[in-house]
């Protein structure tokens, strides 16, 4: 699942094509803001990721870029998104949840975490971007953090996941060495 934010190059209309394009043109998955990805992103979530066992078995896992081009406004924006999302979704004890963060390295690796201790976790990234926005590098790199996130995945720790990354369109393209 994805939802485009505002950014210095492109047009919002070539980025939500682009996002729809790298979900196999699964429409549903791409959001072409923040508000509208808060309102179809949970029971999205409910009807992707069901999750009937005791054990955990789904995780919530996001990731934020937290460089200068992103800027504090959509840093902030976007924790606050991740913030209303999994309290919309923390109705079961066996869920996980993840925020990670990258920038020109990792800030924040993927944890999976309890409702209660990722709450914690959010709340102080929330807190530290509004007071001095922190982290804020100058540079992406993309490539450690979707290590992270494999080995997160490969660990067989939980059965499904739903991911939520925000980025710059070009690195994530460039990244995953997609073409139009």
């Amino acid at each position: 699942m994805g939802a485009i934010v505002p950014g210095l190059w492109g047009t919002p209309e070539d980025a939500l094509s682009h996002l729809i394009y790298l979900f196999g043109n699964q429409t549903q998955l791409a959001f072409g803001s923040l508000d509208s990805a808060i309102n179809g992103i949970p029971p999205l979530i409910h009807e992707k990721f069901p999750c009937p066992t005791k054990q955990p078995c789904s995780a919530l896992i996001f990731i934020e870029e937290a460089t200068e081009a992103i800027g504090h406004p959509n840093k902030l924006q976007f924790l606050q998104l991740v913030q209303k999302l999994a309290a919309s979704t923390a109705m079961k004890e066996n869920q996980r949840f993840s925020i990670a963060l990258y920038g020109n390295g990792i800030f924040h690796k993927t944890e999976l975490q309890t409702f209660n201790v990722f709450n914690q976790t959010l709340t102080a990234f929330i807190d530290t971007i509004q007071t001095s926005d922190s982290p804020n590098a100058g540079q992406t790199r993309l490539a450690p953090i979707l290590t992270d996130l494999k080995n997160v995945i490969n660990s067989g720790a939980v059965q499904n996941y739903a991911i939520l990354l925000m980025g710059e369109l070009d690195v994530v393209m460039r990244s995953l060495k997609v073409t139009t």
